[in-house]
């Protein structure tokens, strides 16, 4: 097997992306960047049954919350708040642990532009790291601020779609699915049997994997 070496200069490491860069970007965050590289070198393997426990069960969570979203339309935090669950003046206990915890992990946030801020800074010397760090928190912000995040979807969705052939081929196959599909009412969709509506779950549980 032959072993390419690292791609040098911007032009080849660009060359270089393909469409997994994608997959990474939505899998990879800065969790698996800092803090599991971190506690790998602490603690070594005593903590790995966690990292796989933490794998399996955020895969499922991301997998059935983002199908939730989509056929809803409601952001998660409005979604976690319709679980049937103890509520605190109107606002479910989840949403208040998830404001708990994202309070306690707020100053790694600082970590992580230091983390990109650095990185940037041994590609780009002439900026100082300081300045680099300014640099994404004021990007980061606008972009949040000016719900320009959607932009930055459809620039990845581009690196998965990259030339008019595969975007034909995409096209079609959504035209397929349409023609297969088999339209269903409300009332109906909402009167099935149960043993049906627990195959449905199961199957769309484990469609991942499948």
């Amino acid at each position: 097997m032959e072993i390419k070496e690292a791609p040098r200069g911007i032009a080849n490491v660009l060359g270089a992306i393909g469409p997994g860069i994608v997959l990474s970007g939505a899998v990879i965050g800065s969790g698996e960047l800092l803090v599991t590289t971190r506690i790998g070198a602490q603690f070594g393997y005593i903590f790995l049954w966690g990292v796989i426990l933490c794998c399996v069960i955020k895969y499922f969570v991301q997998i059935e919350l983002g199908r939730y979203v989509i056929s809803t339309n409601l952001t998660s935090v409005p979604a976690f708040n319709r679980f049937p669950i103890l509520r605190v003046r109107g606002t479910s206990i989840l949403n208040l642990f998830f404001f708990a915890m994202l309070a306690m992990i707020a100053p790694a946030f600082g970590g992580i532009f230091g983390a990109c801020a650095g990185l940037l800074y041994s590609l780009f010397p002439f900026i100082p790291s300081k300045l680099w760090g300014i640099i994404l928190y004021a990007s980061v912000t606008v972009i949040l601020w000016r719900g320009y995040y959607k932009d930055i979807e459809k620039l990845v969705m581009t690196l998965g779609v990259y030339d008019p052939d595969f975007a034909k081929r995409l096209l079609a196959l959504q035209d397929k699915y349409m023609e297969d599909a088999i339209p269903v009412d409300l009332q109906t969709w909402q009167q099935r049997p149960g043993k049906e509506r627990f195959m449905e779950n199961l199957a769309r549980f484990a469609s991942p994997l499948l």
